[in-house]
């Protein structure tokens, strides 16, 4: 188990550095072999499993299946491309299956979602290694979209989200740390994760950064005196007001702040970006397509028969390829681990880090497609296995006095 469990950590850590970085991906693949070997050897060893002990593992199999069925009434121009997603899926569902079986108690979930921080780490490195010396100088001639840095791993708003899951995740353990040097190393991981969101011009990370570390920072103490109170005020006062110095006054993130300028002109009826234009019509033109078959949707990829792309929306690519059907397994999972963040009494501190994670999520779901997103599923299969198996486990031992 140790070194089945040692594989999923390491290819986590490295999938979430290389899967698409261009020219290294060979590293992320390795690694997933190897975990693939290992977990699966252990399943045998083991000689019993799981299937319904996590509900995302249920829904992505449900998904699964309205994936199939699609291919019956899909354009035969996207089987492919269809039939290439369809498999990376179907990948995932295999991994969320082994991680759900390998994670046996509270100590190995913390394991792997530490690894999501090291894998934002590692990211980040290679972030700093790629532009070097020089990372100041381009990230202050950046004046465009197409000028952000961090396309050379695969998509920018891809390394944004990686990086955001990995700065809220560091934080709450920079929080609830107990050792003063641990939580220094964490405050500083965060610091240099949340650096690369700043050069990656992700207006989403931004948003959801500062979302979390408030949530966090607000709820972490229940009971409150008036005294913590006004202390807990002015920390988030301080938070956003150090948030917003930066993005205004260092020169080297004027991506950023243009971005969110641009932003803020369109919700002011003003002028509105070309990205921002694309997405609008992406929006629109897909709930008009939605509209047409409300139920089973168009089909797996019907995206990319309509734009020749993804629609940079994962609510409106659920609702055009799987209808409301599709849509409503998807986001399941989601609801019921929001539902049990938010109702359960019984550790407050796991409930709000996967409140905020899952805050995350759906924020992020409003710019990228993610549903096949490799690191989300593992996140969510985690959170599943807690609430699903970990914590029902944890109340027995309580109730029966071992705990």
């Amino acid at each position: 188990h140790d070194m089945a469990m040692f594989s999923f950590v390491l290819w986590l850590t490295v999938n979430y550095a290389y899967e698409n970085y261009i020219g290294h991906t060979i590293y992320a693949s390795l690694c997933l072999y190897l975990f693939l070997g290992l977990g699966a050897f252990w399943l045998l060893v083991k000689g019993r499993f799981g299937i319904l002990n996590n509900y995302h593992f249920v829904t992505m199999v449900l998904l699964l299946f309205v994936m199939f069925v699609s291919f019956f009434y899909i354009p035969e121009s996207i089987v492919s491309s269809a039939s290439r997603w369809t498999y990376r899926f179907f990948t995932n569902v295999i991994l969320v299956f082994i991680v759900s079986n390998l994670v046996l108690d509270e100590k190995d979930m913390h394991f792997a979602l530490k690894a999501v921080v090291a894998g934002g780490l590692l990211l980040s490195i290679l972030f700093y290694a790629l532009y070097g010396e020089n990372v100041l100088d381009v990230a202050e001639m950046a004046d465009d979209p197409s000028s952000r840095l961090g396309w050379e791993f695969g998509n920018v708003n891809l390394l944004a989200q990686k990086c955001t899951f990995s700065v809220v995740i560091a934080f709450y353990y920079f929080l609830y740390s107990e050792k003063k040097m641990t939580r220094l190393l964490y405050f500083a991981t965060a610091a240099v994760i949340f650096s690369v969101c700043l050069f990656s011009g992700s207006k989403k990370s931004i948003l959801v950064v500062a979302f979390a570390i408030v949530y966090l920072v607000i709820n972490k103490k229940e009971g409150k005196s008036a005294l913590d109170r006004l202390k807990t005020v002015l920390t988030v006062v301080a938070i956003i007001a150090a948030i917003l110095l930066i993005i205004i006054a260092v020169p080297y993130f004027n991506i950023i702040e243009q971005r969110f300028m641009t932003l803020f002109d369109m919700i002011g009826g003003g002028r509105v970006s070309v990205s921002d234009m694309r997405r609008i019509t992406y929006i629109r033109r897909g709930l008009s397509q939605f509209l047409k078959s409300p139920f089973w949707g168009n089909g797996m990829n019907y995206s990319e028969f309509m734009f020749g792309t993804y629609s940079h929306n994962n609510y409106v690519e659920m609702l055009l390829n799987f209808g409301i059907i599709g849509f409503c397994i998807h986001y399941y999972s989601h609801f019921i681990s929001a539902r049990k963040a938010l109702t359960d009494k019984t550790d407050r501190k796991t409930n709000l880090l996967f409140m905020s994670v899952i805050t995350a999520i759906l924020v992020t779901d409003i710019g990228v497609v993610t549903y096949y997103d490799r690191n989300i599923a593992i996140i969510m299969g985690l959170m599943s296995k807690y609430y699903s198996d970990l914590l029902p486990d944890k109340l027995k031992r309580m109730e029966e006095g071992e705990e």
